[in-house]
């Protein structure tokens, strides 16, 4: 049997680094996570390491049964060296423990402190008898406090700070900042809740304001004020309309949006209530048309004497030989008829072209917010509820929402050659994510419907 073999062979009956000997020499083997503890020990007693097959061996010069005594020593948690070390190192911890026990005692009294002003910047949490605190929260402006008192970050957004090793002096210092931080924020919060005590309407600019859920929301055409609405918030977002979390929004940066969105609707206020004069913008050219055609400037339907006729070469249609051909030709006779029309066909277009951007970007919104891998279940479902078909063919969106509006379903089509099959959960040729109704779907789902 080959070294290959026989370490196999001893990592089925025994999941844990393995001692085996072939042919009088002795070797070592097991993954790098189960060996990562023992290597310095094995380094020190003069261990080869063979990369050909990872192993670990005793070079025949050095090999004595002391030390391969030594080698099962340190893999075997039985031993007598394993367990005197074990004990010795129980018995260090414990005497530090009862040197650090009067500093830890005042560390968990500052902690209870902070435990006891229930924070909404930063989010504490700290059992009893525990040596561990966590934070969470806003953070990011008190990270280097965090660090001083011997705080560690933990990825994706929290920080642990062990009792056993913190600075006192250092902790004492984040609590003092923490509690400025959130004066701070509850001032600021105040502060937004006060500026938006309702519902703000400004009609003539189409834009509505209000806080619903822990959110400030801002409906309607915002275009102009995209910037200023980023100072309120850095987190800001979009889909369909903009959504700020009131505790990290700016109160006076909103104060200064209000009142450009006041000064913005009341200077259009003035304009609404001057009286237009029209001017009419006259042709003079031609003669009066004499049979009714459509307007060459603006398409619109011209009757007979109401506008002028004259002679133009305009592209030939019929005439394979002549590039142009003379034709007679109908205006408005008042240039303003057409250039209205034109205008509000412009309008028109540019309303249709918004609609259809904030409707593709509620749509991405929604995307990425339900192709979740969390979301997606294997098996073969079929969603019963309301249908909404978002896009046709062989890869074609649809959404199905529950009768009971708690869960709606996100449904890609999955059946185009080249696909995965094997991937798809409904009816063998679609990809369906089932998504609880929370805030942020809600509103993504409703400003789809609504654009």
């Amino acid at each position: 049997m080959t070294l290959s073999s026989i370490l196999r062979v001893a990592r089925l009956v025994i999941a844990a680094p393995v001692v085996v000997e072939v042919d009088g020499v002795w070797y070592v083997k097991g993954s790098y996570s189960e060996m990562a503890e023992y290597l310095p020990k094995i380094k020190r007693l003069g261990l080869n390491y063979n990369p050909s097959d990872r192993t670990w061996f005793i070079p025949r010069a050095k090999f004595t049964p002391a030390l391969l005594q030594k080698v099962q020593d340190i893999f075997d948690p039985t031993s007598a060296k394993s367990l005197k070390d074990k004990a010795k190192k129980e018995k260090k911890e414990q005497l530090e423990m009862e040197a650090n026990k009067a500093k830890v005692e005042k560390l968990v009294e500052v902690v209870k402190d902070m435990l006891a002003e229930k924070y909404i910047s930063v989010i504490l949490q700290w059992r009893e008898g525990s040596s561990l605190v966590t934070l969470r929260g806003n953070t990011y402006p008190i990270k280097d406090y965090i660090k001083d008192a011997g705080g560690t970050y933990i990825p994706p957004g929290s920080w642990e700070i062990d009792l056993r090793k913190a600075s006192l002096e250092g902790l004492q210092k984040l609590k003092k900042v923490v509690d400025s931080q959130d004066a701070s924020m509850k001032e600021n919060i105040a502060k937004v809740k006060d500026l938006v005590p309702k519902t703000l309407s400004w009609s003539l600019l189409g834009i509505t304001m209000y806080i619903k859920d822990g959110y400030l929301v801002l409906m309607g055409d915002t275009r102009a004020y995209r910037d200023e609405i980023k100072s309120v918030c850095e987190l800001a977002k979009w889909s369909g309309s903009w959504s700020l979390p009131v505790l990290q929004s700016n109160g006076n940066s909103l104060e200064k949006l209000i009142k450009r969105l006041d000064l913005d609707n009341k200077a259009k206020e003035e304009v609404k209530e001057q009286p237009a004069v029209p001017v009419p913008t006259p042709d003079s050219r031609g003669i009066p048309n004499r049979k009714a055609d459509r307007c060459v400037r603006c398409n619109l339907w011209v009757e007979v004497g109401e506008g002028l006729a004259t002679q133009e070469f305009l592209p030939s249609s019929h005439n394979d030989y002549d590039d142009e051909t003379l034709v007679w030709v109908v205006r408005h006779k008042n240039k303003d008829v057409c250039a209205k029309h034109l205008a509000e066909v412009k309008e028109i277009q540019e309303r249709e072209h918004l609609k259809v951007k904030s409707k593709s970007d509620a749509l991405r919104t929604l995307r990425e917010l339900c192709r979740v891998p969390k979301y997606f279940e294997e098996g073969n479902f079929s969603p019963k509820g309301t249908v909404y078909r978002i896009s046709p063919g062989s890869h074609g969106t649809s959404i199905v929402v529950e009768s009971d509006e708690s869960h709606l379903w996100y449904i890609e089509s999955n059946s185009a050659d080249g696909d995965m099959w094997a991937n798809n959960n409904i009816g063998g040729h679609s990809m369906g994510w089932r998504v609880p109704m929370y805030d942020a779907v809600k509103d993504a789902f409703q400003a789809y419907l609504i654009a």
